[in-house]
């Protein structure tokens, strides 16, 4: 590391508390020893670059993407190695281990990059975890609660302080992560159900029977949840009382659904892998198909909304021995192309006129939306994982095209425009 070698820091944040002790300690003890006997780490200017793979990161310096427009917002320096990685509710949950631990829960926080809380797990994470806010007028009395299965349970911790809650039993095997609402949690099951479940009582409120197992996580937006299934349908229900005939429907595509569905502009989005991205209208007890777009491969991943535009990635592995993959800019309002760029695994987040995306060969692209032609990009194959925002935080001006870099090694970098 170069001089400027310090202990982020969070303005008018002077202590991290624990309701947990044995947490705290834990916590205490990874931070004490440090990646080299040092502590968690804001990079330099001058820092140093390592370009080894895959064990050792290539770290990255402000001085190396400011001509791009871009910054390093922290960099943190984690003792052991890190096995997954999360971004949920604008922080990030790695899972790595410990002396006392072989699978050790850490949250980390996502504008400073300073470790919150440990919590240990039995085993690895079986699903993307989900975090659930109650809002500015409940927040005071209700906290954050962060949710995850674990061996046929479904394990609420407290966000702040990473102490248990909580815990359901499932009766069921579950087979999506959990999506979270005030009052419910739904869940999908390799028996080929979706669970509405009481956060009060714990208990199944309802449940409804699909062709095949919901491996998307449902979406909720107002009364309705909606469950994508692989048996290619997407199941418009109700959330406190699954399904209603008058206000319930069922629209078939041709292929599995595998990612979950989009509200944006009042209108359902989602990609099938019968090649098509759909845009549809609930108007009540049934849906209206606003448009329908041939994408010419399976489209496996969550959509990405910004202004009037829609974007899709898809995955055709049908040639032997090559996946190839691309993103197509859709226009919201009728499904038309307005470019494709191959070469293109996953968009992740767009602002100001760019999307960011991750590329098949490792880098990290800016794309201009208007047309696809390519900004700038970044070296960042000896990351492990390459994450942008959740959909609980793309409203928030802070994490608009913020993108965390995870690498097997420990290290962990946060970058994002300059403002």
């Amino acid at each position: 590391m170069g001089a400027d070698t310090r202990i982020p820091t969070t303005e008018g944040t002077s202590s991290v508390h624990f309701k947990n002790p044995i947490a705290g300690l834990a916590l205490l003890l990874l931070v004490a020893t440090g990646c080299s006997g040092g502590s968690p780490q804001v990079v330099s200017d001058a820092g140093a670059q390592v370009s080894a793979r895959p064990q050792v990161s290539s770290e990255i310096a402000t001085a190396d993407i400011a001509g791009l427009g871009m910054k390093v917002l922290w960099s943190y320096h984690h003792p052991a190695a890190i096995d997954q990685a999360f971004i949920s509710g604008g922080n990030l949950y790695v899972v790595s281990s410990s002396a006392d631990h072989r699978h050790l829960l850490i949250k980390v926080d996502g504008d400073s990059g300073l470790p919150q809380w440990t919590y240990p797990l039995e085993r690895s994470m079986e699903f993307t975890p989900a975090v659930f806010r109650y809002g500015d007028q409940l927040s005071e009395a209700y906290p954050d609660e962060f949710f995850f299965v674990e061996n046929g349970r479904v394990i609420c911790l407290d966000d702040r302080f990473g102490a248990k809650n909580y815990h359901i039993d499932c009766s069921f095997p579950v087979s999506s992560s959990p999506t979270v609402s005030q009052e419910r949690l739904f869940l999908g099951g390799w028996n080929k159900r979706v669970y509405g479940i009481g956060k009060g009582d714990r208990l199944v409120d309802w449940t409804y029977l699909s062709g095949d197992p919901i491996t998307a996580a449902p979406l909720t937006s107002g009364i309705k949840v909606y469950v994508g299934s692989e048996d290619g349908s997407v199941y418009a229900l109700i959330q406190a009382a699954g399904y209603q005939q008058e206000r319930s429907w069922v629209f078939k595509t041709g292929g599995r659904i595998i990612a979950s569905p989009v509200w944006y502009l009042d209108r359902l989005f989602f990609g099938s892998t019968d090649y098509k991205v759909y845009c549809l209208e609930d108007v009540g007890n049934e849906p209206y198909v606003r448009w329908a777009y041939p994408t010419g491969a399976p489209v496996v991943d969550r959509l990405l909304a910004y202004r009037e535009w829609i974007f899709a990635t898809f995955e055709d592995a049908r040639h032997e021995g090559a996946v190839e993959t691309g993103v197509v800019a859709l226009g919201a309002a009728d499904g038309k192309r307005k470019w494709q760029t191959d070469g293109i695994n996953r968009a992740l987040s767009a602002h100001e006129g760019l999307l960011h995306s991750l590329g098949s060969d490792g880098m990290l692209y800016a794309l201009r939306v208007g047309d696809g032609s390519r900004a700038w990009s970044i070296d960042v194959s000896s990351f492990s994982h390459v994450l942008g925002p959740d959909p609980s935080v793309e409203k928030d001006a802070r994490w608009r095209a913020r993108t965390i870099l995870v690498g097997r090694d420990g290290l962990i970098q946060a970058i994002e425009p300059r403002r």
